[in-house]
């Protein structure tokens, strides 16, 4: 087992401008390493290539508000797809975040479905299934914890071999993993607080709630603590 602090993680983005920034930010704070540990590949900028994986003990995979994988749009996914399933044969410990998790999800088989008017923005509760209190990973946290969402695509078959971990009261899937291997999918946001939900939400007020202020603060008015989630991160980590 590699010591925690010798890390390098490779952070795979879909996010523009300042906000990627931001995802960044939140990722090294909640995970607890150090910045000169993560380097970050833009996907709307950069192509990526298996060759990107070289070097790397952890892959992330970050979100991405203003895409929906059911939406189209996003001509690199293929080569994603392919990243991720180089990173798996490599035997690479995996986390894909919310658009990640939905990465994740079609690379391997899986099926998702669009729901804007159902969508989970904000903060859910998020119950632990029988596999999930199974896991080395999701069996520390408490059976049911608070979470932060912001997702319209939601999980609706995963892949062959893989294991429902969590639910949530709108959705049969918020997380999933191939038994024994590091690969997870996770479609809420352990690197979130109250904070960054609301910066969030605000920035992509346009994709979640069609510029309407009032809605926008129906949404941050309902966001609570979620002090369990962020704790995925170590939880994780400690595995690899």
């Amino acid at each position: 087992m590699k010591d925690r602090k010798k890390l390098k993680v490779l952070l795979v983005q879909f996010r523009k401008s300042e906000i990627k920034d931001h995802e960044l930010e939140c990722v090294i704070k909640k995970a607890g390493l150090a910045s000169e540990q993560i380097d970050t590949l833009n996907a709307l900028e950069v192509d990526p290539i298996s060759e990107h994986l070289d070097g790397y003990d952890v892959l992330m995979l970050g979100g991405a508000g203003s895409y929906c994988i059911t939406e189209g749009g996003l001509r690199v996914l293929p080569n994603v797809y392919e990243l991720v399933r180089q990173a798996r044969k490599r035997k690479i410990p995996t986390l894909g975040i919310c658009f990640g998790s939905h990465v994740l999800t079609v690379a391997f088989g899986g099926r998702l479905l669009n729901d804007k008017e159902g969508q989970e923005t904000g903060t859910f509760e998020v119950a632990l299934t029988d596999q999930g209190k199974q896991d080395p990973v999701f069996s520390k946290l408490p059976e049911k914890f608070m979470a932060q969402l912001g997702h319209k695509d939601f999980i609706m078959q995963i892949p062959e071999g893989a294991q429902t971990l969590a639910t949530s009261e709108l959705s049969g899937t918020q997380a999933w993993v191939f038994p024994n291997e590091l690969v997870y999918a996770i479609q809420f946001h352990p690197e979130l607080d109250e904070v960054g939900t609301q910066v969030r939400a605000t920035y992509y007020i346009n994709q979640y709630f069609d510029s309407n202020p009032r809605v926008l603060k129906q949404a941050l008015d309902s966001i609570k603590p979620s002090p369990e989630a962020v704790k995925v991160f170590d939880y994780f980590l400690d595995q690899v």
